[in-house]
């Protein structure tokens, strides 16, 4: 890998003296340098504009070079000493104007000059206008979103940090021509998921963010936990209304679902069903195994385990599943031949059925059904 020695310099000042430090090929100035910058300088020169200068020695003068250059390709031109001459901006705040034309456009102008007098910003008038304006405005909106459903639910269970306590009560609900709209837990993630992107970006770690982040941060950790809360009451609501209706037998109660193997798993599904995946490469084909044995002990954890399998394997499986009531699935899952035709896997998946069917019993109460899944074992 190709060494680029680098030295630092604001003001005349030297903030790193020279020092020899590798580069990808394909690696622009301004990439590299932001690299350096967040290891080896104080946070408040993160972002920084600079100009750089390549040469062929230390001591001369060296030609500027755009930081949009490759560094590779101005190094084999130039020379291999970069000298970074920093040039800091004033910080700015982007101004949503003077006269808001209603609440929503008041709640952003009164952000703005929040985070103005708290001293936060951001480096140059382009930084301002795009990152600035998109986190006061995204910011708005969770904000909004939680006063317009209702903010006193939400801190009932989860307590909102008191730095935002000032922005609540604008949305006015009660004025709204139609019910007051619910939390939706697809829209809590969607508004978590916008306020934890900026907690770790450069300028938020910066000094004149210190005052806001940690705050932040709760703030979208407390959405994404209620957005959990409603999954978890949605199920257990669910749950309450499958136990008043009575218990049937495995014609009704069972079924068998085919599910394709995919090729796209992801790190995390491969971690997450390593253990049923080696145990089904070991069984033979056909052979059920007891997903109940491999699920997490979490209810929502294992909620999601089970409504994961059908995307979690590199090959094909059958599932068979019997659930009713409130009692917990019993749930068994086997690989397919890949070589068997379809009439072939019809009558395996048949033969599959009948015999864990023959183990099952139909129920007249729920007490009977939990003892068969907490006893049932595959033959």
């Amino acid at each position: 890998m190709p060494i680029i020695h680098v030295r630092i310099s604001y003001n005349s000042v030297t903030l790193k003296d020279w020092e020899g430090l590798p580069v990808e090929k394909e690696t622009k100035i301004k990439d590299f340098f932001n690299d350096i910058s967040i290891s080896c300088l104080s946070s408040n020169f993160w972002g920084a504009d600079f100009e750089v200068k390549f040469s062929s020695s230390k001591t001369l003068a060296g030609e500027k070079v755009s930081p949009n250059c490759i560094a590779w390709e101005a190094m084999c031109q130039y020379g291999i000493y970069a000298n970074f001459y920093l040039v800091l901006q004033e910080t700015v705040i982007h101004k949503f104007g003077n006269s808001p034309r209603n609440a929503l456009e008041k709640l952003r102008l009164d952000l703005s000059n929040w985070i103005k007098n708290n001293g936060g910003g951001w480096k140059g008038r382009d930084a301002a206008q795009n990152i600035g304006k998109k986190f006061v405005t995204d910011l708005a909106s969770a904000l909004w979103y939680i006063d317009s459903r209702s903010v006193e639910t939400l801190n009932q269970k989860y307590k909102i940090p008191v730095i935002f306590d000032e922005f609540f009560g604008r949305s006015q609900p009660e004025s709204y021509k139609s019910a007051r709209p619910k939390f939706n837990s697809d829209e809590l993630i969607q508004q978590s998921k916008k306020i934890l992107n900026y907690v770790e970006l450069s300028w938020m770690l910066q000094n004149r963010f210190n005052w806001l982040k940690e705050s932040l941060y709760k703030f979208g950790e407390i959405l994404a936990k209620y957005s959990e809360y409603l999954d978890h009451q949605q199920i257990r609501s669910k749950e309450i209304k499958n136990s008043l209706t009575p218990i049937v037998d495995e014609i009704e109660a069972g079924s068998i679902e085919i599910f394709s193997a995919n090729i796209w798993r992801n790190q995390t599904n491969i971690n997450k069903y390593c253990s049923l995946t080696n145990e089904l490469v070991k069984a033979e084909f056909w052979k059920p195994l007891n997903v109940n044995e491999f699920c997490p002990e979490e209810r929502m954890k294992r909620h999601r385990f089970i409504e994961g399998l059908d995307s979690a394997f590199l090959f094909k499986v059958g599932v068979y599943k019997y659930h009713h009531g409130t009692a917990q699935n019993v749930i068994y899952i086997w690989q397919i031949n890949p070589e068997a035709n379809e009439t072939e896997i019809v009558n395996k998946n048949y033969e599959v059925r009948t015999k864990l069917k023959a183990q099952l019993q139909i129920f007249h109460t729920r007490a009977m059904k939990k003892e068969l899944i907490e006893n049932l074992s595959y033959k």
